[in-house]
């Protein structure tokens, strides 16, 4: 298909998605005229739109692949997912395994026979190895990502081609896409802004190098086994003529089609405007939501429904949806996801700052608990030293336990428990610390002595 006409095709699908499907039928004869071609083309994209949870996850490419592979199947009776290339020699690599695949890939675990080392190869499926824009996103993927070495980004070694199936050498990575961590479930706050500090220091990177990522979203952010972030899927990646080489510039050219995933797009993305570091800074705020809320920010399923409330609603407030979200996060998260880019953060490094000051935050909550604690034991201790002097446990009475028994000592509200306790060798007094100070008590009378804090000391 020749990419003017996939152009034409994906901006008429994207705009009929908007419609009410009621008017689409009215929509479609207006738009595509008599071009029936057309309107078939983008009808049959509608069509598969109709499994919105699964279609939703996907951009309108991927959509594409999986229905021609479904034209495929059906032509030949013999459903294949992947290219047969386990146990071949592929260039230099030894293809050892099938990773996975989807709708615009099929990754496969290699040896590199040359370094020895293992390493994954990304091949676009049979259905799509001579479609003029799959192969124009899988170079953009290889070229963009290898312009950016970053420990955050996954590292894109050589991009090839195999029997006329064009694929791209990556790192080999271990562990699970954001998208498995999340679950549906929100992760710890601490987990949360590691993550997005990670996310967003690969952001900055590619901004740096005017490479503007369009699809941020969970499946495209992978956690290794040892909580190390990295950015896949630069495919549908923009990247500025002035700051890269002819070559790849060539591959890169500006385009008004809408890029992305659904769910995930920023306003001006659904509108088909120019997209800019603002744009990946909200499909970051998407992504941040998430990961703090374990839902989606705009969770309609309907993708007309879906389109509208980005362009026009706001997003819950996070924390409405879970309370231990820090609330200076959640007015990060907002301000990510305002509809107008002139409110957002302009830049990720202007994010950084506020993710940056929210962590020191984070960390200092944390550390009077640890002094507490410790405080605690040293005012223990001086207690015992200071029962000693004043002769309050007498070891000569000490006498050998007949037999243990159970005993309530003290009997604290619920609103001032005990902290912490200790009780004499002779078993007659225990010294204990609640929210009011420290007291020593008598067992067998209950006579209880409240005993002053030195000053050098903080309780609390």
């Amino acid at each position: 298909m020749d990419p003017d006409r996939w152009h034409r095709i994906e901006r008429v699908y994207h705009s009929a998605l908007a419609v009410e499907e009621s008017r689409r039928s009215a929509f479609l004869e207006d738009t595509c005229g008599h071009d029936q071609s057309l309107r078939r083309e983008v009808e049959s994209l509608l069509s598969a739109d109709s499994d919105a949870s699964a279609f939703l996850e996907v951009p309108a490419l991927d959509v594409l692949a999986k229905d021609l592979a479904r034209q495929s199947d059906s032509a030949d009776g013999n459903f294949q997912d992947d290219l047969q290339l386990i146990g071949n020699t592929v260039s230099h690599y030894r293809v050892l395994e099938k990773l996975g695949g989807g709708g615009m890939g099929v990754v496969y675990k290699a040896e590199d026979l040359k370094l020895g080392r293992f390493v994954a190869l990304k091949f676009l499926p049979r259905e799509l190895a001579h479609h003029p824009e799959a192969v124009a996103q899988l170079r953009r993927e290889a070229r963009a990502a290898s312009a950016l070495n970053h420990p955050h980004i996954c590292t894109v070694h050589d991009i090839d081609e195999y029997e006329g199936h064009p694929f791209i050498v990556m790192e080999l990575l271990q562990g699970d896409t954001l998208k498995q961590r999340i679950a549906a479930k929100p992760l710890k706050p601490e987990l949360v802004l590691s993550f997005a500090t990670q996310i967003l220091d690969a952001l900055e990177a590619a901004h740096g190098k005017g490479i503007i990522h369009r699809d941020i979203k969970p499946a495209n952010i992978f956690v290794t086994s040892r909580g190390d972030v990295k950015v896949l899927d630069f495919g549908l990646a923009k990247v500025a003529p002035s700051n890269l080489d002819a070559a790849l510039s060539a591959n890169t050219a500006e385009t008004r089609a809408f890029v992305g995933t659904l769910p995930y797009m920023a306003p001006e993305q659904l509108r088909g405007e120019r997209a800019d570091e603002r744009t990946d800074i909200h499909t970051f705020g998407a992504v941040l939501f998430e990961m703090s809320t374990g839902q989606r920010a705009f969770p309609q399923r309907s993708s007309a429904q879906l389109g509208k409330e980005i362009l026009h609603n706001l997003p819950p407030r996070p924390r409405t949806i879970s309370r231990t979200i820090p609330v200076q996060l959640e007015q990060i998260i907002l301000k990510c996801l305002e509809k107008n880019a002139d409110q957002r953060f302009q830049s990720a490094s202007e994010l950084g700052a506020e993710l940056d000051e929210l962590t020191k935050e984070s960390k200092s909550d944390a550390h009077p608990r640890v002094g507490i604690a410790s405080a605690i034991m040293v005012l223990l201790a001086v207690a015992v030293l200071v029962a000693l002097k004043l002769g309050w446990f007498d070891r000569a009475d000490h006498a050998p336990l007949a037999q243990a028994a159970t005993r309530q000592i003290t009997s604290n509200p619920m609103d001032d428990p005990v902290v912490k306790a200790a009780i004499s060798p002779d078993g007659k007094y225990v010294v204990y610390t609640d929210l009011q100070g420290l007291h020593l008590r008598n067992v067998d009378s209950g006579e209880t002595h409240s005993l002053q804090v030195p000053e050098d000391l903080c309780f609390r």
